[in-house]
């Protein structure tokens, strides 16, 4: 596989695939997650145990993997979901990524390591998107979750884009970028 590690907001099928899961714990490759067991991700050759090297955290924790730091932390779904949701802090050199999933409360949206250069979230899960921003004070934001393919045929449709573009952009953001199929970050 091609990927170092996996990190997975929460257990809903739209978000991670058991197959996928499977494969990556199975290559040795940690997978951060607040539900999955990471067994692979220990190097059992120097002694390694999994719950040291493993990806499972319920918690604020703090995992180095090569030259990438990824800290953790739990928000909320909804107002029925509490802690459901894992967001990550990606820290590589200089540059912050902050990622929320599906995070619909923005009273839990607090970064540890500063302002993050990107923060990719979601709107449609109700969370508000002015009290959001104020609390993250990102430098760019980006929509994640918008086209995802796990969803159901009709679920996440045009006009629901552009509601959640336009939820943002009436909550007065101005430096969002809403990607595309085949956009990435560079």
């Amino acid at each position: 596989s091609r990927l170092d590690f996996a990190l997975i907001t929460h257990n809903h099928n739209d978000h991670y695939r058991d197959g996928f899961y499977r494969k990556m714990n199975g290559a040795g490759k940690t997978v951060i997650s607040n539900f999955l067991d990471n067994y692979g991700a220990a190097d059992w050759r120097k002694g390694g145990r999994y719950w040291e090297a493993g990806g499972f955290t319920r918690a604020k924790k703090t995992f180095k993997i090569r030259d990438v730091e990824i800290r953790t932390s739990l928000v909320d779904h909804n107002a029925y979901l509490i802690d459901f949701t894992t967001a990550f802090e990606i820290r590589v050199g200089d540059w912050l990524l902050y990622h929320t999933g599906d995070c619909g409360v923005a009273s839990k949206l607090h970064t540890t390591w500063g302002r993050p250069d990107l923060w990719v979230f979601f709107p449609g899960c109700g969370v508000d998107v002015a009290e959001a921003e104020r609390n993250v004070r990102p430098k760019r934001m980006s929509f994640g979750h918008l086209w995802e393919l796990g969803h159901r045929t009709g679920r996440l449709t045009t006009p629901m884009v552009r509601a959640a573009q336009k939820k943002a952009l009436d909550a007065g953001t101005q430096n969002l970028t809403v990607p595309l199929w085949g956009e990435r970050v560079v």
